[in-house]
């Protein structure tokens, strides 16, 4: 006699049971997290990862001081370009899907003697995400937070919607 009014066999038939059961719920949940980017694989890729990538420069440019990232690679997408009021000028919003953060990025349209600040502004609640500038057009913003809505802006002149 097994337990409690169970043969041995049937005790072992209901182990088999429990076992095929959380064996198929472990490949369900490997199966559905699988979906997910995780923030290793970002980082493998990118080497930031959503709030890690404040203050990270988007590309892999050595003419300017580190950090730097990946994260302009071929999964970033151009969420909004806007001309500015002056038709001088165009600033665009980023994202980075591998990265999960925003940054802008300024264009000169035509030649101006012109220069304007670009601002990457976001509703991130982190004291360092909120406003980056940097005065030199045709470059880009460090990054921020890209789990917030943000939108970019060059000077006064334009701006994009938040995003």
């Amino acid at each position: 006699m097994g337990v409690q009014g169970f043969g041995r066999t049937e005790v072992r038939l209901h182990q088999r049971r429990l076992f095929g059961a959380l064996a198929i719920m472990a490949i369900s949940l490997v199966a559905i997290l699988a979906q997910f980017p995780s923030a290793t694989t970002a980082r493998a890729s990118g080497d930031c990862w959503a709030a890690g990538c404040d203050h990270v420069y988007p590309y892999w440019d050595s003419r300017f001081a580190p950090p730097w990232s990946g994260c302009a690679g071929e999964r970033a997408v151009l969420v909004e370009t806007v001309r500015t009021v002056t038709d001088e000028h165009s600033v665009m919003l980023w994202y980075s899907w591998d990265c999960n953060a925003n940054w802008t990025r300024a264009q000169m349209i035509t030649f101006c003697c012109s220069q304007y600040w670009e601002f990457i502004h976001s509703r991130s609640p982190a004291w360092n995400d909120e406003t980056l500038r940097m005065d030199n057009l045709d470059q880009s913003t460090h990054m921020v937070d890209g789990g917030y809505l943000a939108q970019a802006c060059l000077g006064d002149i334009g701006c994009t919607g938040w995003h």
